[in-house]
């Protein structure tokens, strides 16, 4: 069965403004140091999986939008996810 997959993800503008409030940094800086992750990150899922590009949905179980939802919904929605697919009951997370 596996462990369930998932791919989070939100718009551009929205992790930008994130990551200057997180890590102290100009919008600029934030740009580039996503631009270089997200470059990593395909590089590292293509070389190991050798498969299509990382953002596919259907390498994914559940794709959630962090700006749409926010992290708390994410966690909730996982927390679901986790119950459906491995029957692991997440009520005392």
């Amino acid at each position: 069965m596996g462990s369930p997959k998932g791919y989070y993800y939100a718009p551009g503008r929205y992790t930008v403004l994130h990551y200057c409030r997180k890590m102290g940094v100009n919008a600029q800086t934030a740009d580039l140091s996503i631009s270089n992750t997200d470059k990593y990150r395909a590089e590292y899922y293509q070389y190991y999986t050798g498969g299509n590009y990382w953002t596919n949905p259907v390498n994914y179980d559940i794709i959630l939008n962090s700006e749409r939802m926010g992290i708390e919904g994410c966690v909730q929605m996982i927390l679901h996810c986790l119950e459906v697919k491995l029957g692991i009951c997440t009520e005392t997370v």
